[in-house]
């Protein structure tokens, strides 16, 4: 997956993770995580994995859909995209 991709799907998806409970909330922006009270920092090489194995998940939940709507099979569960906050990883 290039950087492109990955970043207009974050991009198109409106990446926001927000740990429950609370009004604490990260975002990702061209490879770097914002968050409140932290320096930015660049994601690592597992978060990465994270992002391209949602991104793979999210693919067969639309190919999933689509035999869904024609009933050719149940409704899937939608993927939820990864937490790469501090707060909720740290969980």
């Amino acid at each position: 997956i290039t950087a492109t991709m990955k970043s207009a799907l974050i991009f198109a998806l409106l990446f926001s993770c927000s740990v429950a409970f609370t009004n604490y909330s990260c975002n990702v922006q061209n490879d770097i995580v914002y968050e409140p009270g932290y320096p930015p920092r660049t994601l690592t090489p597992e978060e990465n994995q994270k992002i391209a194995e949602y991104i793979k998940e999210w693919k067969g939940w639309g190919e999933q859909l689509t035999r869904s709507i024609l009933g050719q099979g149940p409704n899937p569960v939608e993927p939820v995209f990864p937490c790469l906050c501090r707060k909720c990883t740290a969980q």
